[in-house]
């Protein structure tokens, strides 16, 4: 039961993380006023922005091609790449947040 109850939670975070961000972009003086410049120059110096923007790209690539490709045997294989993809894109957020956190607590 517990881990029902952590999935939902954690599913009602993503919910309003994304409703947010839809609002955000929707609003278009909030658009107007975002830092752009700011944004298209962080991948570029932060090396954990861009390896997260690379596996977000690939994952929605590759997801999008799984439901293009026409053969079922290979769409599976492209949404395994796809979740596979997305899960090396968590994992080196927590991992740089892991290394955030232990750099603090020294």
């Amino acid at each position: 039961m517990p881990a029902i109850i952590l999935f939902i939670r954690i599913a009602r975070r993503v919910l309003r993380a994304l409703v947010a961000t839809g609002t955000l972009f929707l609003d278009g003086q909030a658009r107007r006023a975002f830092p752009w410049r700011y944004v298209r120059r962080l991948p570029r110096e932060s090396f954990a922005v861009a390896v997260l923007l690379l596996t977000l790209t690939g994952s929605l690539l590759t997801a999008l091609a799984a439901f293009v490709v026409p053969d079922q045997q290979a769409g599976t294989k492209l949404a395994g790449t796809s979740i596979t993809i997305a899960a090396v894109g968590i994992l080196s957020g927590g991992l740089r947040q892991l290394r955030l956190w232990w750099r603090i607590r020294r």
